[in-house]
């Protein structure tokens, strides 16, 4: 037996050992939690946050993992029942209080909404998803100047954090600021140039504030990473035949050819669509 066999041999009987002893330490399941997020394997993850909680019941981190899983998969009710444990180990958890006002709005219940948004703001004011939370509250109820003044106050916390930019941004579309949504999804694309997504949506806020050429750009850039991309291939297209549209009012059969032939490009999904002639 060879040296190096031997010292892998040593270092597996060692993991033996001392797997058993991992599995009961709920700072290793916590890690390992982290681990499977991070390669976003949800259900390892949900595990690994379970096994925590029976090692350490109340634990306010685990829960509140568990709460984000479940509510990103979209099973509402179990978030509700996770951030209520949260909340009943530390009734100061902002993050807690800020997604049970949130799954609260979803419901329609928009006092209860306001109450936890503004118990969650009094511990922190500059807290984002509490002020973004209250921004949609008071959205909704037609108050749009206060809510303006939230989303404002939402902006710094946010940092670059991308769910929160996300919301963000759809939050000041909502409130009719399409340049500040723009400059939100820039900075989305900044932390994830080559997400197909972001470069997707980019192409929207570019055309909300009227940089057509910005936004098919980011398009095409988007099929150049993804060819197959259908939103990036279908708002390239529409985009296309609408200028085709001006162009063939205008009399202008040239150009007409040549955005029909790159709208058909986009459709059929042949490579990535070629840049129309500049006007």
């Amino acid at each position: 037996m060879n040296t190096r066999f031997r010292s892998c041999l040593a270092l597996l009987f060692l993991f033996a050992a001392v797997a058993p002893a991992l599995a009961q330490d709920p700072e290793d399941q916590l890690l390992r939690g982290a681990e499977w997020e991070a390669r976003g394997d949800a259900a390892h993850a949900a595990e690994a946050y379970a096994r925590v909680l029976e090692l350490r019941p109340g634990d306010e981190f685990a829960l509140c993992r568990l709460g984000l899983l479940t509510f990103h998969a979209r099973r509402m009710a179990e978030a509700r029942q996770d951030f209520e444990a949260v909340l009943a180990v530390n009734p100061d958890n902002i993050l807690a209080r800020s997604m049970r006002g949130l799954l609260a709005l979803r419901e329609g219940r928009a006092e209860a909404a306001r109450e936890d948004f503004t118990a969650a703001l009094a511990l922190d004011p500059a807290a984002p998803l509490p002020n973004i939370g209250m921004a949609a509250t008071l959205l909704l109820a037609g108050r749009e100047a206060e809510a303006l003044d939230r989303l404002a106050a939402a902006r710094p916390g946010a940092g670059d954090d991308p769910v929160l930019l996300a919301v963000w941004r759809d939050m000041a579309r909502g409130l009719g600021l399409p340049v500040a949504a723009r400059l939100a999804q820039d900075d989305l694309v900044e932390g994830a140039p080559r997400d197909p997504a972001a470069l997707v949506e980019l192409g929207w806020s570019l055309l909300a504030v009227g940089e057509t050429e910005l936004a098919r750009n980011a398009w095409r850039q988007t099929l150049r990473l993804a060819p197959g991309d259908a939103a990036a291939r279908a708002a390239l297209s529409a985009s296309l035949r609408d200028e085709a549209v001006r162009a063939e009012a205008a009399g202008d059969a040239p150009r007409l050819k040549r955005l029909l032939r790159e709208a058909e490009e986009a459709e059929r999904g042949g490579g990535p669509a070629r840049p129309a002639a500049r006007q």
